[in-house]
C-alpha cells in the first residue's frame, strides 16, 4: 500500500471511528452490516449487537409527537433529516439527525448524530 493510500485509510478511520456520529453500513434489504462510532452512547448497545439486525429493529416503541420514527422513507435515497426518532436498547427513544449516502446500488451509509 502506498503512502497516500495509508493516509486516506487513516483519515477514513478517524472520520468513522472517532467521530461523534454513528455510522451504519446498510444493505439493500435494510440489514445493518456494520456499526461504528459512538453506538453505545447514541443507541445504548454495543456495535456488535447491531450487525445482522434489520434497521426496523431501531424503530422506537414510543415516538415523540413532533418526529417520525426511522423507516424506509428515510432510506429511499440520498438525503438529510434533522429529526428522526430511533429506539434505544433500554426501550427509550432518541431524536437524531440522519444522513443517508448511497455507496452503490446495494449499500447505504447511514449516519446519525
Amino acid at each position: 500500500m502506498d503512502e497516500l493510500a495509508k493516509r486516506c485509510e487513516a483519515v477514513c478511520r478517524v472520520l468513522v471511528d472517532e467521530s461523534p456520529v454513528v455510522t451504519l453500513l446498510v444493505n439493500d434489504k435494510f440489514e445493518i452490516l456494520e456499526a461504528r462510532g459512538p453506538v453505545e452512547d447514541v443507541l445504548g448497545m454495543d456495535a456488535a449487537e447491531l450487525s445482522g439486525r434489520g434497521l426496523a429493529s431501531l424503530r422506537p416503541k414510543e415516538v415523540p409527537p413532533h418526529v417520525s420514527p426511522i423507516g424506509p422513507t428515510h432510506l429511499s435515497g440520498k438525503g438529510f433529516w434533522s429529526e428522526v426518532a430511533v429506539g434505544r436498547a433500554d426501550g427509550g427513544s432518541r431524536v437524531v439527525s440522519l444522513e443517508v449516502l448511497p455507496l452503490d446500488d446495494n449499500l447505504l451509509i447511514v449516519r446519525m448524530s
